[in-house]
């Protein structure tokens, strides 16, 4: 009976032992899981991350190239008044030198000015002529030799 006791003794032990052994496998599989899924998680928050930095760059990088296009228009657009403006100022000045030549050039002749009606006109004479008009040309005048 006492070698039946020991037997059922040892046969507790063992079965323990074994519940024991299985409990650890399991807790072992659990951890092994957890770790794995940890794992994951890290690797996908990892990925997230490096897609978010991406993407904050790709539209960094778009803020920089469309305010390169805005600034370059703009400088483009600069260019082009300050052409504008030069072409404009030179042909004033032109037009002013013009303008003074032609003021020396009438003071030294005063029928300059009857001449370049004389060209305007088309020949044809006016059909009324008020009582005191005065005729743009004069035509006596032509006629005389300059002194």
């Amino acid at each position: 009976a006492r070698k039946a006791a020991d037997e059922a003794r040892h046969a507790a032990a063992a079965a323990r032992t074994a519940l024991l052994e299985a409990e650890g496998a399991t807790t072992d599989a659990r951890l092994a899981e957890n770790y794995a899924r940890e794992e994951r998680q890290s690797a996908d928050s990892a990925a997230a991350k490096l897609r978010a930095e991406q993407e904050a760059l790709k539209a960094k990088n778009e803020k920089l190239r469309r305010v390169t296009q805005a600034e370059a228009a703009a400088a483009e657009r600069t260019l082009a008044a300050d052409a504008a403006a030069y072409e404009i100022e030179v042909e004033s000045k032109a037009r002013a030198a013009a303008i003074e030549r032609e003021a020396e050039a009438l003071e030294g002749n005063p029928q300059l000015i009857q001449l370049r009606i004389a060209e305007k006109w088309d020949g044809t004479l006016p059909r009324f002529s008020g009582g005191d008009s005065i005729p743009l040309i004069n035509i006596d005048s032509l006629d005389k030799p300059s002194r």
